[in-house]
């Protein structure tokens, strides 16, 4: 392989978070300390915030299904007991007579 395609396999590499690919190349071309430590921090960096993001959807989801249960439990009881009383009033309240 030519210096330019390890250099595109390391680019894919680093794109696509693999890692260990990225390392085998990097070494491949024989890239400076500094430059291997900028490509696993920046690679480090991006496994991160996809983890964060990832981490931060189940715990939304988490959050709304908790809120809908506690609605659920909480409000449910309350809603059939006025939709009972509203019944119970309907069936007592003195219809109008509608004059024709």
């Amino acid at each position: 392989m030519k210096a330019e395609e390890y250099e595109l396999a390391l680019e894919a590499f680093q794109t696509c978070l693999n890692w260990r690919q990225a390392v085998c190349v990097a070494c491949k071309l024989q890239l400076p300390k500094d430059r291997m430590y900028s490509i696993a921090r920046s690679m480090a960096g991006e496994r991160l915030a996809q983890n964060v993001a990832k981490l931060c959807k189940n715990l939304y989801k988490n959050i709304l299904s908790s809120i809908y249960q506690y609605t659920i439990k909480r409000l449910m009881p309350f809603t059939f007991s006025i939709c009972f009383r509203c019944s119970e009033i309907e069936k007592t309240a003195p219809r109008s007579i509608s004059s024709p």
